[in-house]
């Protein structure tokens, strides 16, 4: 029996991952850190979740995460890290890993170079690849003129995620004034030097995400556009549906293959409601949180990247269903309530006209796999009545 071992497991794409690889009848293990909750931990509850390890975290000391997981690897036939940092930790070791497994990502300088915005931003624009208009500050004296120069709402964000163990709405700040500017860029410098300063782009999100072989090859591509987020203001995918776009498609394929990527990745976009262009945001060096999606359309992400870390050739996987749409309820309940103390009330018609349609997939809820849903309700109630605080989880 073929084998996989995956990280993160608390994490809704290793949960994802673990389904998919489990209905092929290929065994799954899952790795978890030994501090973690057991209610926090989604992919120890699927049935489809053949062992349960648990291992101190990167997040402790990346080297000793690292070090076993090497020393079971040899067990396995593919490794799968699911988190940027856990991607991070393999890549730095990546020859060493594929003495022993099978793993498809790319080696630690091109992972950086996806993870890191500044580099990220620069790279696009030089390819003519629309971006948001970006300040790079790198003296903490020209913070004053910045500020005066600046059109409000814009953006502070961290210039990579690396050693950030922060949910994805702490990774940037929405400043209204330059007061609250001078103040969030302070707090967030001495967090990260040095963060980055964009305009504001006002519009709906997509993503482009693809799969690349060791030849940067694209094995399989998927659209999706945001339905809706949470935060309103912008945020994590809770409904979103697979759509095709062609500028998508290209703009998001010339960028990893310039970046010679190999693995799976998602390329995030906005669509700027000024001038209707796509402008990057970010590249994501590891699989999305919508990743249900594009299961559901037609594109099996997971066991695809399965095929290609061991070297399997197949067709390419580039038509897939469109119009298909997928909701994570709880996290769609927390948009419904933001968009309510927001006064975004499209948005919360939105939700209230998609809440009974049956044709609506679930990124966590299945009769198939029923406990996991049980699991991630009990954790997540209780945040949404108020009771426990929303910040730095990840929903």
């Amino acid at each position: 029996m073929l084998k996989a071992l995956i990280t993160d497991a608390s994490f809704r794409q290793a949960l994802t991952v673990i389904r998919s690889l489990g209905k092929r009848h290929i065994f799954t293990a899952a790795v978890a850190g030994t501090r973690e909750r057991n209610i926090d931990i989604l992919g120890f509850h699927s049935k489809y979740c053949g062992a349960k390890l648990l291992m101190p975290s990167y997040r402790e000391n990346d080297e000793a995460f690292s070090e076993n997981i090497f020393k079971i690897a040899k067990d396995f036939d593919v490794l799968i890290p699911i988190s940027t940092q856990a991607i991070l930790a393999v890549a730095k070791r990546l020859e060493r890993f594929r003495q022993v497994i099978n793993v498809a990502i790319p080696d630690y300088e091109t992972v950086c170079r996806a993870n890191c915005k500044d580099k990220l931003i620069r790279i696009a624009g030089e390819m003519g690849i629309c971006v948001p208009q970006t300040i790079y500050i790198e003296d903490l004296s020209e913070l004053g003129g910045v500020a005066e120069g600046l059109s409000y709402p814009a953006v502070v964000k961290y210039r990579s995620d690396q050693d950030l163990y922060f949910s994805p709405v702490d990774r940037y700040a929405i400043v209204n004034s330059k007061e609250q500017f001078l103040k969030v860029y302070r707090k967030m410098h001495q967090i990260q030097a040095f963060p980055l300063v964009q305009e504001y782009i006002q519009g709906t999100g997509y993503g482009f995400f693809a799969l690349l072989d060791r030849n940067a090859q694209a094995k399989a591509i998927f659209c999706h556009r945001r339905v809706r987020e949470y935060p309103v203001t912008g945020g994590v995918s809770s409904c979103c549906v697979s759509i095709r776009d062609e500028i998508l498609i290209e703009q998001g394929l010339r960028l990893l293959k310039a970046l010679n990527w190999y693995g799976v990745a998602m390329v995030e976009f906005k669509k700027d409601l000024r001038d209707g262009k796509f402008k990057l945001m970010e590249i994501n060096p590891r699989f999305w949180g919508s990743l249900p999606l594009s299961i559901e359309s037609g594109v099996d992400f997971p066991y695809l990247l399965f095929k290609v870390a061991r070297g399997e050739d197949f067709e390419p996987v580039m038509k897939y269903k469109l119009g298909v749409k997928l909701r994570f309820l709880c996290l769609d309940f927390f948009s419904a309530k933001d968009s309510l103390l927001n006064n975004k009330l499209s948005s919360l018609g939105s939700f209230l006209k998609d809440i009974l349609d049956p044709r609506i997939k679930d990124g966590i809820f299945s009769l198939d796999d029923p406990k996991v849903g049980l699991i991630y309700l009990a954790k997540y109630l209780p945040m949404y009545l108020g009771r426990i605080r929303t910040k730095n989880v990840d929903l």
